[in-house]
């Protein structure tokens, strides 16, 4: 049962509407002084040259916390947080 939990929750955190959704709200920038808005995404990547944060955290898209999420499913389903007595 856990892998196919796992399964499910991969499958929607490697979908890219959801990472986008994900960024949209839980994204933490880091600007460094001297290196901030000095890289630019240049065509083909982007349509225009447009500057870069130095540091962006993403980190409820990152594929770990998905691994997380879907332990914690797992561990709820198979009893292992009922309370004893």
């Amino acid at each position: 049962m856990p892998w196919i939990i796992v399964c499910i929750v991969m499958l929607i955190w490697g979908n890219g509407a959801f990472k986008t959704w994900a960024n949209s709200i839980f994204t933490w920038n880091y600007p460094i002084p001297e290196l901030d808005k000095l890289i630019n995404k240049v065509p083909p990547v982007a349509a225009k040259p447009t500057p870069e944060a130095a540091v962006r955290f993403t980190y409820l898209s990152f594929t770990g916390t998905g691994m997380l999420i879907a332990a914690i499913i797992s561990g709820f389903l198979a009893g292992f947080f009922r309370r004893c007595g």
